[in-house]
C-alpha cells in the first residue's frame, strides 16, 4: 500500500521538484496549495496527487489535510525570505498540534544554512553575517524564524523530526546524490531537484531522525 506524504510549499522552487519525485516513486502525494494551476499539468493530472485547496496557515486547511489519518510524512519547504514578522514558528506549532491529533508522527523541515542546530547559539562570526549579509539581502527575519522553529521541534517529544539546512540552491540539472554533512553546506550550492529528492529520501530514513545538518554531495 502506497504511503501518503503531505507537502507544504508544493509550488515553490524545491516543492515542484519534490512533487515530481514523490509521484515517480509511487507516493500518494497530498499538497496544500492556494492555486492548483501552479502545479504542472503532468503532475496535476496524476491520480496519486491529492490537492487540498487553501493556505497552509489556516487551521481548518490543516485539519482537512490530515484528518483522514493516512499521512505518514509531512514535508515543509515553505517560507518567505522577505518576511517582516515571524510566521513559520506559529504555523509549525499549529501543524504539529494537528499532526498529533491525527497520529502523524514524522516531519521534515527545510530551513537554511544560517540556522543553528538545537542547543547551539549563534557564533560571533554568525552574528556578524546575520547583521550584515543576511540583513542586507533581506533574509534576517526568516533566519531568526527558522531558529525558533528548530528549537520548538527539538523540544517536542512526541514528534519525529528532521531538519535540513541547505546553503545556496540553484535551478540546474542534477549534480549527483546528496547526503547530510554535519560540517559544511555544499560550497557551490545544491540543485533544487537534488535537494527535493534528498528531502524525500531523508524523511523516510530513521537514521536521520533528530538531525539538523547540511545537505552536501557525496
Amino acid at each position: 500500500m502506497s504511503k501518503t506524504v503531505l507537502v507544504i510549499g508544493a509550488t515553490g522552487a524545491t516543492g515542484k521538484h519534490f512533487i515530481k519525485h514523490s509521484l515517480e516513486k509511487g507516493f500518494i502525494t497530498r499538497v496544500i496549495v492556494r492555486d492548483p494551476s501552479k502545479i504542472p499539468e503532468i503532475d496535476r493530472t496524476n491520480p496519486n496527487l491529492q490537492i487540498v485547496k487553501g493556505s497552509f496557515t489556516e487551521s481548518q486547511v490543516l485539519e482537512d489535510a490530515l484528518q483522514d489519518g493516512k499521512v505518514s510524512y509531512v514535508v515543509v519547504m515553505a517560507g518567505d525570505p522577505k518576511q517582516k514578522t515571524p510566521f513559520m514558528e506559529p504555523f509549525i506549532k499549529s501543524l504539529v498540534s494537528v499532526m498529533k491529533k491525527y497520529n502523524t508522527k514524522r516531519i521534515l523541515y527545510q530551513a537554511g544554512a544560517f540556522s543553528c542546530k538545537p542547543g547551539e547559539s549563534v557564533s560571533l562570526f554568525g552574528t556578524i553575517l546575520l547583521n550584515t549579509v543576511a540583513l542586507g539581502v533581506g533574509i534576517k527575519n526568516q533566519i531568526l524564524d527558522n531558529d525558533q522553529v528548530i528549537k520548538y521541534l527539538a523540544s517536542e517529544k512526541d514528534i519525529e523530526w528532521i531538519v535540513t539546512r541547505p546553503g545556496m540552491i540553484v535551478e540546474k540539472p542534477s549534480k549527483g546524490r546528496l547526503v547530510l554533512n554535519p560540517k559544511s553546506p555544499a560550497q557551490m550550492g545544491v540543485t533544487f531537484t537534488d535537494l527535493a529528492l534528498f528531502n524525500l529520501e531523508a524523511v523516510q530514513d530513521e537514521k536521520l531522525l533528530y538531525t539538523c545538518d547540511f545537505p552536501n554531495y557525496s
